[in-house]
């Protein structure tokens, strides 16, 4: 279980344009199957938050973050 926050911060060089701070919650769960592969399940943005994790053009664009979303990865070694 992940945690990540990022408090406020500015967009614009001259620091005029306030970008609000957020707060994310992921988790994640892996499985170790036999002869070294791997089941894996992340879920991200688990509160579906909206929030902008970079901003641009002196402030007037910003780029928002992806909403809930699930990954399921599958790992094999040889």
């Amino acid at each position: 279980f992940t945690v990540r926050n990022v408090g406020h911060r500015f967009s614009d060089n001259a620091n005029l344009r306030r970008m609000p701070g957020y707060t994310v919650a992921d988790a994640s769960v892996s499985y170790r199957l036999p002869k070294g592969s791997r089941l894996s399940f992340r879920a991200r943005n688990l509160g579906d938050k909206l929030y902008a994790a970079w901003g641009a053009s002196g402030g007037t664009a910003f780029r928002l973050e992806a909403p809930r979303s699930y990954d399921v990865d599958y790992t094999i070694r040889f």
